[in-house]
């Protein structure tokens, strides 16, 4: 593509009231994300052109990837004007209509497009996601399964990680971890499936297969914090201290680095290898991690440093409840009563995300 837009860039410097050029410019432009670029090349274009059909087009599209919602309308409106029935104007209406969050009529469109060319795939996939965001995981799963089937290659890894994601949502576990392992082989250095096995092995406490597969992903990236918080897990739950507690250590250096940096690292074939990064200032691993010491600290008999570890994440992390039984616990074994106080915080901690779980499953 960038070789494209050097020899299109010099078309348009030798022949600026092209067409074409202007048109397969601002195409390739748009093909690299460049559309703030694209769109005075295709403005250009539509200016000098008599049937504006495919330059409207392709200029709705370079709009819906600017945001630019009520110019991208008024596009697609005339580029249908231009090709009555053409589908893939449909399908960009519906994909209008999802960026608006106006999700009902996007599944219809969606659905009345995939009617009109059920061998396209890009509206099947479309539809799946619409269909999760509206609740229904068992019409996303449909969508999904239609798409992989026509795609026959199995090597779309995302669109492995959106149909496994649908079968979890839908309580499909076991669906849901065969579609995460296709992912992982179709693409073995994405780590987002690799991630969403983990923790859907981790959820149904099959802890010698997630074991396996923290295996597989240390060939890959032998520092990744995730998969040594994971395992430091199984091994705390065997009893095995001193081995959790290495990997625990290897984890909370790998999160503090994510935490002090917003760039997620790449290995050299492009591919993220972290898939967690600050948010509005808190890393939620990373406290998760600090917990996990904590709580190996306590089996190890080490009382003062699990105390000063409790008293650091009580300041830090206010919202994590365990810091608060662990102070708690510890202060009261002193015959100290702010254990109490720390008590009561936990407390009332846990009833907030029991009441919100409680919710969440009500709203499901």
């Amino acid at each position: 593509v960038e070789r494209a837009i050097g020899e299109l860039e010099r078309a348009v410097q030798m022949q600026p009231e092209s067409v074409e050029a202007r048109y397969h410019l601002g195409r390739a432009l748009f093909t690299a994300e460049r559309a703030s670029e694209a769109l005075p090349h295709l403005e250009e274009a539509l200016r000098l052109i008599d049937d504006e059909g495919p330059v409207q087009f392709l200029l709705a599209q370079v709009y819906l990837q600017l945001g630019r919602f009520e110019e991208a309308g008024v596009a697609l409106d005339a580029a249908d004007a231009s090709r009555p029935g053409y589908a893939p104007v449909s399908y960009y209406r519906a994909e209008l209509c999802y960026r608006l969050g106006k999700l009902d009529i996007a599944r219809d469109l969606l659905e009345a497009v995939i009617d009109s060319a059920p061998e396209w795939n890009l509206p099947l996939v479309r539809a799946g996601t619409v269909a999760m965001e509206l609740g229904d995981p068992h019409a996303a799963v449909l969508w999904f399964r239609v798409a992989l089937d026509l795609d026959q290659s199995s090597t779309n890894a995302r669109l492995w990680m959106r149909l496994a994601s649908a079968y979890a949502a839908a309580n499909q576990v076991e669906e849901a971890i065969d579609g995460y392992r296709n992912a992982v082989a179709a693409r073995p250095r994405l780590l987002p499936p690799r991630v969403a096995l983990m923790n859907q092995l981790s959820g149904l406490q099959k802890h010698d297969e997630l074991l396996e597969v923290i295996d597989d992903l240390f060939a890959i990236h032998p520092d990744n914090p995730l998969g040594h918080y994971q395992r430091a897990q199984v091994l705390s739950l065997r009893g095995e201290t001193d081995a959790a507690m290495e990997d625990v250590e290897i984890a909370l250096r790998g999160f503090e680095e994510q935490a002090a940096s917003l760039d997620a690292p790449v290995d050299s074939t492009g591919e993220e290898l972290q898939q967690e990064e600050p948010e509005g200032g808190r890393h939620t691993y990373l406290t998760l991690a600090k917990g996990l010491r904590l709580q190996l600290l306590q089996k190890a008999g080490r009382d003062d440093d699990a105390e000063a570890l409790a008293r650091q994440l009580v300041q830090e992390a206010p919202w994590y409840p365990e810091a608060h039984f662990v102070l708690g616990t510890l202060l009261l074994r002193k015959r100290d009563e702010a254990g109490r106080q720390e008590m009561e915080i936990f407390k009332q901690l846990s009833d907030c995300l029991l009441y919100t779980s409680d919710a969440a499953d009500d709203l499901a």
